[in-house]
């Protein structure tokens, strides 16, 4: 009887836990080329209100978000490796930009809402 009420307890703490978690939808999304020359800026930035931004790169890259970013592996860029969805918050009026590590790549940035 013990376990059954233990385990009844952990559930309800774990539901409501889920309960708290954010739900998010895609809005649109966008594209950007890297390369590993030269860090890109977005010519897109995000739409009005929109505060989180999933990001997949189908290459290793440095990303950066600020008024007037740059992407490079000594700045305060963040590594995103391959493949690997971020997700990241933005505030009104920031860009975005990107460098691939070692070899080009399309980056997708897809704007998400609640």
């Amino acid at each position: 009887m013990r376990r059954i009420i233990t385990a009844a307890a952990l559930l309800l703490v774990a539901s409501a836990a889920l309960a708290d978690d954010v739900v998010y939808r895609p809005l649109s999304s966008f594209t950007i080329e890297s390369n590993p020359s030269t860090s890109t800026a977005a010519t897109s930035v995000p739409g009005e209100g929109v505060r989180t931004i999933r990001v997949v790169s189908t290459s290793d890259i440095f990303f950066n978000v600020g008024v007037s970013p740059n992407a490079s592996a000594s700045s305060t860029a963040m590594f995103i490796p391959a493949y690997t969805p971020e997700y990241l918050n933005i505030g009104a009026g920031e860009h975005i930009a990107v460098l691939s590590v070692s070899a080009s790549g399309t980056v997708y940035i897809t704007e998400m809402g609640q």
